[in-house]
């Protein structure tokens, strides 16, 4: 044990892990397998339970039919009121064992009521839905048990974990480590404490202190961290403000655990962290059945397009070679997610220059195009090898547009907020492009444009909106103005 109350942490060997950023996927995984579970549990309990007081009898089978149905919209309702599929509650079994059973009796409460009410009591056997429910509640029971024993070895092997970083070495960080680890939160593992002031260091002596907010920041980049808490007094008022807004360009979760503060930031969300209140400030934009479903259209329609346009590849690979030398392909290093470097994939449109030609944004009437480069820029048909990228995982067919390092690092430190848009994958095209706003960014103006609308679709991200775009970049990419 250290000095907060935690066991001790081998804090350079977790580090040097790789970040799980399937856990919230896997969270929801295991939700869904208890919901399956439920509504197998009660098919199994009613059908053992007609069998045995039905033996050689063919009672009617429509009032069971709705019965069941009512049973199974009844006990769903009550499960997800009281909270019974969350994660948390699953992953801590049995300490839930007396709330299932009172909202199994709830249920079934509700639902004699309901029957006797509509006149239809006499028409199903209470022996059948007494011994249903109860069925019901020991198999829910078993499940759920073997479910827990199943996620607290997956937690072992960090299937499940959520590594969590503190701002703050005051009390509040002390009172929160403390109340985590009397709580048995195994999939929240705390991987260091973060703060800039070290004269409060004394209160965090013997825990793992990694350093001031920007090691906290590099270590984000690094994939090391998943979720921030911010454990400082209510008085702080300010610097929570200052570190919030720092922290919310990085693909992070960021949590409060004042309440005070929450009115100078609106966008936040009440919640429980190990029965500590917090308010999530922040939330990583896309993860669990979202990132899912982002991923699954990347891959599948990538691979479509791929196979559809492969023609025109070619024959624009082709032209390429005749038209001028140098390779067909054009790479260059530009800035992914979470700021890491990817290489960008393009058709060459202008003449090959060579290794360490100095960067120059394309303008219009560049005398660098060559003659087939020109056409390939205004249609956009030398963005096609980026479906490559789609598919090797470094890029979406949707999202905002990666630019060149030295573009990137030049407006991130004139833009506030800038950073923000690395917080997905960049795409082949995106909201702002649909929108007029692309080509040349000569003024500051056209890029913080450009970079409201890249943090709009980020925060307002669904399937729906990704396939307008991509029809949207159909129908305005072969005459868009801006395109040279």
């Amino acid at each position: 044990m250290d000095g907060w109350g935690t066991p001790s942490l081998d804090v350079s060997a977790r580090l040097d892990r790789p970040l799980r950023r399937d856990a919230p996927l896997n969270k929801l995984i295991v939700c869904g397998s208890v919901l399956a579970g439920d509504a197998l549990a009660l098919a199994v309990a009613a059908k053992a339970a007609f069998w045995g007081r039905f033996i050689g009898e063919n009672p009617p089978l429509e009032p069971y039919l709705m019965t069941f149905g009512g049973a199974a919209l009844l006990l769903f309702l009550a499960f997800r009121r009281a909270g019974l599929y969350r994660f948390e509650v699953v992953a801590s079994w049995p300490r839930w064992t007396g709330r299932l059973l009172a909202m199994v009796g709830a249920a079934a409460v509700l639902l004699i009521a309901s029957l006797y009410l509509m006149k239809r009591g006499e028409d199903v056997s209470r022996v059948w839905l007494l011994t249903t429910f109860a069925g019901t509640a020991a198999l829910m029971l078993l499940q759920r048990g073997l479910l827990a024993l199943f996620v607290a070895r997956r937690v072992q092997r960090g299937t499940f974990t959520r590594s969590v970083a503190v701002v703050g070495a005051g009390v509040q960080g002390r009172q929160f480590l403390e109340h985590l680890q009397t709580q048995g939160t195994l999939w929240k593992r705390v991987v260091g404490v973060f703060d800039d002031r070290r004269t409060r260091l004394e209160a965090a002596r013997g825990t793992p202190f990694r350093g001031d907010l920007g090691v906290l920041e590099d270590d984000v980049r690094a994939g090391r961290i998943d979720e921030v808490i911010i454990t400082l007094p209510w008085s702080a008022r300010s610097r929570i403000v200052a570190i919030v807004n720092r922290l919310r360009d990085l693909p992070v979760d960021i949590y409060l655990g004042s309440d005070l503060i929450a009115y100078a930031l609106p966008a936040h969300q009440p919640g429980l962290i190990a029965g500590v209140p917090t308010f999530h400030m922040v939330r990583v934009p896309l993860s669990g059945l979202r990132l899912a479903i982002k991923w699954f259209e990347d891959k599948v329609l990538a691979f479509l397009l791929l196979m559809l346009v492969s023609p025109v590849l070619l024959a624009i690979a082709v032209a390429i070679r005749i038209d001028s030398p140098g390779p067909i392909l054009f790479r260059q290093k530009r800035y992914g997610f979470n700021n890491g470097p990817i290489t960008v994939l393009k058709f060459r449109s202008m003449r090959h220059e060579g290794k360490g030609a100095r960067f120059r944004q394309a303008t219009r009437d560049d005398d660098r195009v060559t003659r087939i480069g020109r056409f390939l820029r205004q249609s956009s048909l030398d963005e096609l090898p980026q479906l490559l990228n789609v598919l090797n995982g470094s890029m979406s067919l949707v999202g905002p547009r990666p630019h060149p390092v030295e573009l990137n690092e030049q407006f991130a430190a004139l833009i506030d907020g800038y950073n923000g848009r690395h917080r997905v994958k960049p795409g082949i095209t995106g909201w702002a492009q649909v929108n007029g706003f692309r080509g040349e960014t000569d003024t500051i103006e056209k890029m913080q444009a450009r970079i409201e609308h890249d943090v709009w679709y980020i925060e307002n991200w669904s399937l729906w909106l990704d396939l307008r775009i991509l029809l949207m970049t159909v129908a305005k990419g072969l005459v868009h103005p801006h395109a040279y």
